[in-house]
């Protein structure tokens, strides 16, 4: 009897069991692959389950059945090589198997059997070396044959056919285990081993042709299911890609006008406006059949808006063409900008024809090739809408208000150029504004219809106005009213409207009390506005003091206010004794309006949740307020009148003294939940606004004594971090950087990655006075100054990791409160130095057992002599010290030589008496000194000396520096220099567009590789020129080789190619031997006691370009000094955005018995590791990379060296025996680091701790002491020599690298940071904002940017 139908059952899972149970029904029972695979886990099985059901499960037991394999062959290193060749494919099956699981949905039995088959198929092979190796082979390439599946079955898991496809092959590879298990079992007759593997070949070569059929089944199938799908959804997604670039990121609501036409046709009265209709002018524009253009001008408040509106419904009703609309309006931070008038124009007219012509597509794609992924650009947006104007039949659009945007000149040059614009069909433009001179002529210029009303026109709308509502008075006794009010008004509508709100209110009951009202109301909208301010004065003192508030808040405020920003404003008490929200102070907004009356209106904020504004209700509002009080005709005893009135200074200083205030309430002095402290419009309304604009609204007050010390105060206060934290995430253009063009006349912001150049400049996010309040005021500027510039990257991109951003020893006194905050994982060590020292930078950083420590040089009063000391670098107390006596200046030589000072000694561990090598950097000249005896003089070559260059500047400065891994012969360290000057001048000759800080960073030990064409190893003395214009040596690059017990060698190059080379020697452990590269496919063998230099040639890996922009080798000895790692790292700029770093580890053999060709062989496969990051190769400084080598692990930072760098390790252990070219031993971490923004110019170390004993790692920094400047004086800015420790978590620290989540900067995917973007949506998009800039490399030097 059949088995009843489970109609539930998925028919993937429906036929696979089906197939397996026929399998089944014909295998014998008492096979091993009925009794190990087909009967393994099932429900009526008694053995122990091999849990079939759980893919995970699955893969577990096969790879310890594996590693159970090796061990009991682990006499035999074949089948170790065999083995570890198998993990791609339990990788690869696990994969495999998890979707059909997914497609099966309960995930039966019989989608787990194929780990029980290889299981069995193994086990039987295993007998036989050459049938394991078969067997091993052939799983190797069932795994390439599925990696097809793993993309194209998510991709189209709805599709019925590519599941067919998905079972067809998993039958063929069960089928193929069921095959070989026969094939196998015949071992246990003791035939001969050929015997098994002649038809084990014959079974697979079926197997693959049918896995082969079915992959390209599958990708025919993925193709053409993707041709289809992209043919019926490639103009919708394309129009919708076209639309959101066209919005920019804007507030689509602010750009498209439904909701305001309907508002503004319900305050028309009927009756109104109907004038306009009849006008000639206006008869003639919209009858016309040609493109014709009409403006509308009347004085303000005379209802022109409510007038376009009614234009707008006449075209609609009358249905002769479409209609587009778009309304300026001075108060809205979207609508007064002329490219989003632009913008909601394209928009409309989009939805208007339904499509998106031709024209502007290619105009989309030019702008998408350019990386202009949002529509900014004023003319580009003028060709977008000019492309669909072309192909529209008739189209009517107004524009109301042309008076009332940002920029009149811009807007009417647009407007006219469109105006004048050909196109196919009819083109109406309707226009309204005051009578403004500019206006009128361009109107002229494009000869527009000029519509004006007739005198008494506007009085009669208005006496339409005020007769429907006359019933909020007793005006029907007295006829004469609305004449008098109408002859009162001037034409203006908005007089009118405020007068009757004005007479409508308490006290007026009869004619005669309206008759008194009318005569003793003052004319004009300032006598209005007055009289609105009297009825104030006769309200509370409480009352009178809140409205002065509320009035001082809507003037001055740096942008509107949300209802809820200004009531908990106004709730703020300046006494000691409030000190925190308090929500029984917080005005209702019913006595907000009762109080604003007239002057305010309440406007909801569409798009946004931050609620609805408080605005005035015209813009002669705020220009009353800001008027001096006499010239208002207000006397001067009217003291209660003139309370009302602020100057701009004693405005700003009552604002931002109330933000401080605000911001150091208790709530704020203690750590928040940001995200959701930012999304609490009620009783966090105030804290955007405060942290945003505090400083600025102080930048320019009277300030004294007692104002720096209220903003000491709150500097130093917890709540100060709350700020910042705050100010990241509403004005994040606070941390980007401001960058000079065109020799600093103006600045472009953005967020570049990598060091500072000298036109690079930072904000001083403070009152640009405080530095003047010594010595306070000059800690606080320096020290936050220092804390933006090496960590802006960090705040704008990862703001959430702001407690990673560590403050140095001196800024923690200056910020207690901030310091409080950083992370406790993070230690950061200033390196301790005795008082007097100067010249600090670290020689070396080192592990002494489980602490960190550092060996320091430094100058102290002499300067013949330099002196060191090794301490742990959490004490700083030293565990030894010494001096290095220089060798006497020559005659003419000056004693004051910038140096390089390094030392090498046994064993690795500081000794109280090690060799000191002084590099001069002027010459390259090397001095000795053994055990602190005065040193021994070792002349370079003359032509490494440069003469004449500016005083207290490095001429040769340090890429990478190498030393030996164990003792051999005695240690040895070596130096690939570069020419600084010369490099400047290739530089500055090839203008490349990039001016590096190498010619500022004067003691820094790190320099800027060149960017030049050709490649030769001579080098010669140049004719003496003109000190200040070429260096005296030609050599661009040199390396220095110094071996303990020999003199140093000195060998010079002139790097003239396209790349930016850095060269890392590898110096043998046993013999004297130094090997480096210069140039792909070829190494170069010292030998430091002859000084004699080999070739010879390497094979590359073929992915290995010479045309990459930078290219890095680092060589590597194992300690054995039987392995020579070459580490190729290749970075170029992508087509698109940003670069790609390729990291190739290659393994060798190295025989030092051996000459030329058999001195080394490979003997692994390479490792490979691609990173995509977000900065253009020229923004790069050496070193480019950090490394650190271990035994058996190779750790890496990979660029940018700033903010998160990608940081790998990879397994050397495993690298040198690995045979697959596909697989990357590699890991990263599953935390990200943050570096400081500095890192790159000061010497970086990385170091790497992992103790058996301890739990977690430790992961080390070590950033030299350095002196940054602009190259125009002594003045800039110094650092000192600081350690960075991170805790590793061993357990779950590190993770697998995976190429797809991994191999991307997060950053690179995003349309990262442009300008609307870094300058936020907190600040009005079109108001100006002004910024105190400082330069990025000396923070003495500061400008004022007015940024718009």
């Amino acid at each position: 009897m059949a088995a009843p139908v489970d109609n539930s059952e998925a028919p993937f899972a429906r036929a696979l069991r089906e197939w397996v149970a026929d399998l089944k029904e014909s295998e014998d029972k008492k096979s091993p692959f009925y009794e190990k695979v087909l009967a393994a886990g099932s429900e009526d099985d008694g053995s122990e389950p091999f849990d079939a059901r759980d893919p995970q499960v699955c893969s577990k037991r096969l790879s310890e059945f594996i590693e159970k394999l090796q061990q009991t062959r682990r006499d035999e290193s074949k089948y170790l090589r065999l083995c570890a060749r198998l993990e791609p494919f339990v990788d690869g099956i696990t994969r495999l198997i998890k979707i059909f699981g997914t497609l099966a949905q309960a995930a039966p039995f019989e989608v787990g059997i194929a780990f029980a088959g290889a299981q069995l198929v193994l086990q039987l092979a295993s007998q036989h070396v050459s049938a394991f190796n078969k067997m091993v082979d052939i799983m190797v390439e069932i795994e390439r044959q599925l990696r097809c599946y793993d993309k194209f079955s998510v991709a189209f898991s709805d599709s019925a056919d590519v599941h067919s496809l998905l079972l067809e092959a998993y039958k063929t590879i069960i089928s193929f285990w069921h095959r070989a298990s026969q094939i196998l079992s015949r071992s246990s007759l003791r035939i001969a081993v050929s015997t098994l593997i002649k038809p084990l070949d014959a079974e697979w070569k079926i197997c693959l042709e049918k896995l082969q059929r079915n992959s390209q089944a599958v990708l025919a199938l993925a193709q053409a299911t993707t041709a289809v799908e992209s043919r019926q959804n490639q103009e919708l997604d394309l129009t919708k890609k076209v639309a959101k670039w066209i919005l920019a990121g804007e507030d689509a609501a602010k750009l498209l006008f439904r909701r305001d036409l309907a508002e503004s046709r319900s305050i028309r009265h009927e009756g109104t406006c109907s004038w306009v209709f009849d006008q000639p002018g206006l008869k003639m524009w919209f009858d016309a059949n040609s493109n014709a253009v009409a403006w509308y001008t009347a004085p303000p408040g005379s209802g022109k808006t409510v007038l376009s509106a009614a234009v707008a419904q006449y075209v609609e009703e009358k249905g002769n063409g479409q209609l587009i609309y778009y309304r300026f309006s001075f108060d809205d931070s979207t609508r007064r900008m002329p490219i989003n008038a632009l913008r909601s124009i394209a928009l409309q007219l989009r939805t208007a024809m339904g499509k998106v012509p031709e024209e502007v597509m290619e105009i989309f794609n030019s702008e998408m090739q350019r990386h202009a992924y949002r529509l900014q650009d004023t003319e580009i947006a003028a060709n977008v809408v000019e492309g669909f104007l072309k192909q529209v039949p008739r189209i009517h659009i107004v524009i109301d208000g042309l008076d009332e945007c940002s920029d009149i000149q811009g807007a009417l040059r647009l407007f006219s150029r469109l105006a004048g614009f050909e196109n196919y069909g009819i083109v109406k433009w309707f226009f309204t504004s005051r009578d403004e001179p500019v206006i009128q002529a361009a109107m002229e210029k494009i000869q527009a219809t000029e519509l004006r009303p007739a005198k008494g026109t506007v009085m009669s709308d208005i006496t339409t106005f005020l007769d429907a509502n006359s019933a909020n008075l007793a005006v029907r006794k007295c006829k004469d009213c609305v004449e008098y009010w109408t002859a009162a008004s001037q034409e203006n509508f908005l007089y009118s409207r405020l007068m009757l709100q004005l007479l409508c209110g308490d006290g007026v009951t009869c004619s005669d009390e309206i008759h008194e009202e009318l005569r003793r109301f003052p004319p004009g909208l300032s006598g209005c506005y007055t009289r609105c301010l009297d009825s104030l004065t006769q309200r509370k003192d409480a009352e009178r003091e809140l409205a002065r508030r509320m009035f001082v808040f809507l003037v001055f405020a740096a942008k509107p206010l949300t209802v809820n920003e200004l009531r908990n404003a106004l709730a703020i008490r300046m006494e000691p004794g409030f000190d925190d929200y308090q929500p029984g102070r917080v005005p209702s907004l019913e006595l907000i309006k009762s109080l604003g009356g007239s002057l305010i209106r309440i406007e909801p904020e569409s798009g946004s949740d931050a609620g609805p504004l408080v605005k005035f209700v015209h813009k002669s509002v705020v220009d009353f307020f800001k008027e001096d009080p006499s010239r208002l005709g207000i006397p001067a005893e009217r003291t209660d009148l003139r309370n009302f009135f602020t100057s701009r200074k004693e405005g700003d200083l009552q604002l931002g003294r109330q933000c401080l205030k605000y911001l150091q309430f208790r709530r704020y002095q203690t750590d928040v939940e940001m995200p959701t402290v930012l999304a609490n419009n009620n009783e966090h309304a105030f804290l955007k606004y405060a942290a945003a604009f505090w400083f600025q609204h102080l930048g320019d007050v009277e300030h004294n004594q007692e104002l720096f010390s209220e903003v000491r105060s709150f500097l130093r206060s917890q709540a100060f971090r709350t700020c910042l934290a705050v100010q990241v995430h509403v004005r994040p253009h606070l941390f980007a950087r401001y960058t000079g063009i065109g020799g600093g006349s103006i600045f472009s912001l953005g967020l570049e990655a990598g060091d500072m150049s000298k036109d690079d400049n930072i904000t001083d996010p403070l009152p640009h006075w405080v530095e003047l309040y010594k010595p306070d005021g000059r800690d606080i500027s320096r020290a936050l100054y220092d804390f933006i510039k090496d960590w802006h990257e960090v705040l704008v991109l990862h703001p959430e990791a702001r407690n990673q951003c560590q403050l140095g020893q001196a800024a923690k006194l200056v910020f207690p409160g901030l310091a409080s905050t950083m992370s406790k994982g993070i230690r950061v060590s200033t390196i301790k130095l005795p008082p007097g020292a100067h010249k600090a930078a670290m020689s070396s950083v080192y592990f002494n057992k489980s602490k960190a420590s550092a060996r320091v040089t430094y100058e102290g009063s002499s300067k013949t002599a330099a002196q060191w000391h090794d301490a742990p670098i959490s004490s700083g107390e030293p565990s030894a010290s010494g001096k290095i006596a220089f060798a006497p200046p020559t005659s003419g030589q000056t004693t004051d030589k910038k140096r390089l000072i390094r030392f090498t000694e046994e064993a690795n561990q500081p000794t109280t008496s090690p060799t000191a090598w002084s590099i001069d950097l002027s010459g390259l000249e090397v001095e000795r000194s053994e055990g602190g005896a005065e040193s021994e003089a070792l002349h370079a070559p003359k032509s490494f000396h440069i003469e004449g260059t500016k005083s207290g500047r490095t001429e040769w400065g340090l890429l990478k520096e190498s030393t030996s891994v164990l003792v051999g012969c005695g240690p040895a360290v070596a130096f690939h220099f570069r020419n600084m000057i010369l490099d400047d001048m290739r530089k500055q000759e090839t203008d490349s567009g990039y001016d590096s800080a190498s010619d500022t960073d004067a003691d820094s030990d790190s320099g800027w590789s060149s960017n030049s064409e050709s490649d030769s190893e001579e080098t010669s003395d140049s004719e003496e020129q003109a000190p200040q214009q070429k260096p005296k040596s030609n050599a661009s690059d040199c390396l220095v080789i110094c071996c303990h017990g020999e003199k140093p060698v000195w060998i010079s190059w002139d790097n003239q190619s396209n790349s930016q080379t850095l060269v890392s020697c590898a110096l043998h452990p046993h013999e004297k031997l130094a090997v480096f590269s210069r140039r792909l496919g070829e190494l170069e063998l010292v030998d430091m006691a002859s000084g004699e230099i080999s070739r010879l040639a390497i094979e590359d890996p073929a992915a290995a370009s010479a045309s990459a922009s930078v290219i890095f080798r680092e060589l590597r000895f194992s300690p054995c000094g039987q392995y020579l790692y070459s580490l190729l790292v290749l970075i170029d700029d992508n087509a698109d955005v940003g670069s790609t770093c390729q990291v190739l580890l290659s393994v060798f053999k190295f025989d030092g018995q051996s000459r030329d060709a058999g001195l080394l062989s490979r003997c692994a496969a390479v490792q490979r590791v691609t990173y995509k990051f977000r900065a253009a190769t020229e923004r790069l400084r050496a070193p480019f990379i950090l490394s650190h080598w271990d035994v058996d692990m190779l750790y890496l930072c990979l660029p940018l060296l700033s903010c998160s760098p990608k940081v790998v390790r990879i397994d050397l252990a495993r690298a040198r025996h690995n045979i697959l070219e596909d697989v990357t031993y590699a890991q990263t971490l599953t935390s990200p680091v943050f570096f400081p923004n500095s890192t790159a110019s000061r010497n970086p170390r990385l170091l790497y701790r992992s103790s058996p004993t301890d739990s977690k790692d430790i992961l080390l920094l070590a950033l030299d002491g350095g002196f940054q400047g602009d190259g125009q004086g002594d003045d800039g800015n110094s650092y000192p020599p600081v350690v960075m420790e991170w805790k590793i978590s061993k357990k779950d620290g590190w993770k697998m690298w995976d190429e797809e989540t991994d191999g991307q900067e997060p950053a690179l995917a995003e349309d990262l940071r442009t300008y609307s973007q870094l300058r936020g949506t907190f600040v009005s998009a079109e108001k100006r904002f002004t910024v105190v800039v400082r330069s990025g490399l000396d923070w003495t030097r500061k400008a004022f940017l007015s940024c718009g």
